[in-house]
């Protein structure tokens, strides 16, 4: 799991905010500067543009994860449906609005438009070279199209306007991560946090980073500091949860994945983790094949019933709660569905199910 926010620019436009926000949303901020507050205490700023994601609802007010986790008003920021139908109007009344191109460019990125946020950034370039910020999304939204070498130029570029940048260099080792250079990805993480000792993601991508390298007491050490520092990030706990499991501490990985899906109730991965757990242990006291298959089907729900490992992992569940008919159906599916690499691993499994045998993982060394 993979997490980056995107800082834009300052830009005063009128808006008008969109109510209606709930735990998970992504939200646009639509003030010139919005307070991250802890009661009254402002901890954190969050300019025009940044994107936001609801972790909670409080009456009028969002918790929010920006740096500092803390309490954004909700008429500070927009859903970002609407948002980009408003930026667009800006767009047409005033076409040399680097500002608003910037903001559809970063909306768009968050919607998957990958390819429109490129050409909204190039806008943003072209207006204005010098705004980092630019080179930075537009690295972001590089990374997503799976061309990592574009994203580091972009986040070098981004790096020689503001050497401190420290977005740019935690986005840039998320591409290093890509390319599986990881040393090169975590000396960008440790720049990041000696600028900035409080920047959560630099903790959470830096402890993925080492999980890849396998050095998972180094890993549990990172996802606790993004913990302590964001205690509502569920992806954090679903990554610890990982390193766990890696390291054969079964109880602690499933306290982490139960806690990363009451978080995250919407992640179909999060509940993946917590079903294969659940279903495939090879420690008894672990599995339980009810529980797995609830939380198998939530992934399974909240992806159309069409991606293979989330079928996989469903199969696995039917099998550990004894209903082996069920299991040989679905995992039948996810042959169907799923790649070349995986066929000859997903046929064993279907062998196992077709003798009314359970499925389990081996345990770490």
């Amino acid at each position: 799991m993979r997490r980056s926010i995107l800082i834009g620019l300052v830009f005063l436009i009128p808006a008008l905010p969109c109510r209606g926000q709930q735990v998970g949303d992504p939200v646009v901020v639509i003030v010139p500067v919005a307070r991250i507050q802890i009661g009254e205490k402002v901890v954190d700023k969050a300019y025009r543009g940044a994107i936001l994601v609801v972790r909670k609802v409080q009456g009028d007010w969002l918790a929010v994860s920006h740096g500092t986790p803390g309490w954004l008003h909700r008429d500070d920021a927009m859903l970002l449906g609407p948002a980009v139908d408003f930026f667009s109007g800006i767009i047409r009344d005033n076409p040399q609005d680097a500002g608003a191109y910037f903001v559809r460019g970063n909306i768009r990125s968050e919607q998957g438009e990958f390819a429109k946020a490129i050409t909204d950034f190039n806008k943003v370039i072209e207006l204005d070279p010098k705004e980092g910020s630019a080179y930075n999304s537009r690295g972001y939204a590089w990374r997503n199209l799976g061309e990592p070498d574009k994203a580091i130029a972009d986040f070098n570029q981004a790096l020689q306007i503001n050497a401190k940048d420290t977005w740019a260099l935690n986005n840039r080792g998320i591409a290093w991560h890509d390319k599986e250079e990881f040393d090169k990805a975590i000396a960008d993480y440790d720049q990041v946090l000696r600028l900035d000792g409080k920047h959560t993601w630099a903790y959470h991508n830096r402890g993925n980073a080492w999980s890849a390298k396998k050095e998972f007491q180094k890993a549990i050490a990172d996802y606790d500091q993004a913990i302590q520092l964001d205690p509502r990030d569920g992806d954090v706990y679903g990554n610890r949860g990982l390193a766990y499991q890696a390291m054969g501490k079964f109880a602690a990985a499933l306290k982490d994945f139960t806690q990363a899906a009451a978080l995250e109730p919407n992640r179909s991965l999060i509940h993946h983790h917590l079903a294969w757990l659940l279903a495939t242990c090879p420690d008894a006291a672990i599995r339980d094949g009810k529980k797995a298959v609830a939380s198998a089907k939530t992934a399974c729900e909240l992806t159309g019933w069409k991606d293979a490992v989330l079928l996989n992992t469903y199969a696995a569940a039917q099998a550990e709660a004894g209903d082996f008919d069920a299991a040989v159906r679905w995992q039948a599916r996810a042959i169907e569905l799923t790649s070349k690499e995986n066929q000859k691993e997903y046929r064993q499994r279907l062998e196992l199910y077709r003798m009314s045998k359970p499925y389990r993982f081996k345990a770490a060394q």
